[in-house]
């Protein structure tokens, strides 16, 4: 998803399949906010547990819906804010049974750490890149992490290449974990990227791999933990960071 589109759907009560509503999708301040006539008769702050699909996107679930706003008079308008949003090419995503195995964020921080910006060598015709994939085991807790830092090629139009760099964080589990265990998991990584970097920001994707179809699922919140702070006093180079893990 991206946050500078609107996205136009349908969106019903999981509860309730006759009653869908058109909605409009958008994001406020790294909000996801749905604006719909979608309303339930009985007095509520909050809809649990919202459904539908979208063009562009295919079929999204939204969990714990805050009722930002409420108008009534000839129609009954709500805008919505999910804590949680899952996007998926297939199905819809049932989060009291939800378990995951393996996820990746990916995140600008992690640019930032490994340091290297790309550069075309026109005398050489040869692009300097920097892309790698570093995988550490914690066996103690059955986990293991792999941080991969590599290039992402985009048309920005007929006559222009957009070349960036990303980095991303993979999670392996041996045993499943719940999704509230696997954002947990995410958080003691940006704890580390505290420590050893001095800052981390908000991802601009998480996915996660569905145990039932191994389709990648999109998942969207508001990552308010951490990803704003920043101490420019404490920086340790990443290349120093992975020689000394690799001797042990």
């Amino acid at each position: 998803m991206k946050k500078k589109e609107k996205y136009y759907g349908e969106v019903w009560f999981s509860d309730n399949q006759s009653e869908k509503q058109f909605c409009i999708m958008s994001f406020v301040d790294d909000d996801l906010v749905l604006e719909t006539n979608l309303h339930s008769q009985k007095s509520a702050y909050k809809e649990v547990h919202i459904i539908g699909i979208f063009t562009g996107l295919g079929y999204l679930t939204f969990i714990d819906c805050k009722i930002k706003l409420s108008s009534s008079g000839i129609t009954e308008t709500r805008v919505y804010q999910p804590k949680y949003s899952f996007v998926s090419e297939s199905h819809f995503i049932n989060p009291s049974s939800l378990l995951l195995k393996e996820f990746y964020i990916v995140n600008n921080t992690i640019v930032k750490w490994v340091n290297h910006a790309p550069w075309y060598d026109s005398i050489k015709d040869k692009l300097t890149k920097k892309e790698f994939i570093d995988e550490f085991d914690i066996n103690n807790v059955g986990l293991k992490l792999s941080l991969q830092h590599y290039l992402q090629y985009g048309l920005k139009s007929r006559s222009e290449l957009v070349i960036t760099n990303k980095g991303s964080i993979n999670f392996f589990l041996k045993e499943p974990c719940t999704l509230l265990k696997a954002i947990d998991l995410y958080d003691d990584f940006q704890k580390v990227l505290q420590l050893v970097f001095g800052g981390s920001s908000k991802f601009e994707s998480f996915k996660f791999k569905c145990l039932g179809c191994n389709e990648w699922i999109g998942l969207h919140y508001n990552d308010r933990k951490l990803s704003s702070s920043s101490n420019t006093f404490i920086h340790t180079e990443y290349q120093k960071l992975r020689q000394a893990c690799h001797q042990f």
